[in-house]
């Protein structure tokens, strides 16, 4: 069980909290985030990326019938080299925030599209909060 506490809807780690779900922001990166794996192509020098399923990534999007395993394994066979597995991370921004006077740390995550008003925020440093009491 992973420290983790979903506050928008109740899930996570706490007594009594069902399992982790994710939500909001967190939801639409998990969703738009996917595997693939890498085959280099020593005639053109690139590495040609075949999409896995999300479901069950032993199997690519396509729905072939070859099972990804098959070139991942590798070994000893040299008919099956090891290949490069990939994860494609969808755009989106985080920040750390430190919460000085309850020893709390917070990450906040945003899918929203660049062009979208930033909020203005004033610094603060943990001495003018100590002073402050």
């Amino acid at each position: 069980m992973y420290n983790i506490t979903n506050l928008d809807n109740n899930t996570g780690y706490g007594s009594g909290l069902p399992d982790y779900k994710p939500s909001g922001h967190i939801g639409i990166i998990l969703n738009k985030r996917h595997a693939y794996i890498g085959k280099y192509k020593a005639s053109t020098d690139t590495e040609i990326l075949l999409q896995l399923d999300d479901n069950n990534r032993n199997n690519f999007l396509n729905g072939e019938d070859n099972s990804a395993q098959s070139y991942i394994r590798g070994g000893s066979d040299s008919a099956r080299p090891v290949y490069d597995v990939w994860i494609k991370e969808p755009e989106y921004y985080y920040k750390g925030v430190n919460d000085y006077q309850n020893g709390v740390r917070y990450i906040f995550f945003s899918t929203n599209d660049k062009s979208d008003e930033l909020p203005t925020v004033d610094g603060t440093i943990p001495e003018k909060i100590a002073a402050k009491g």
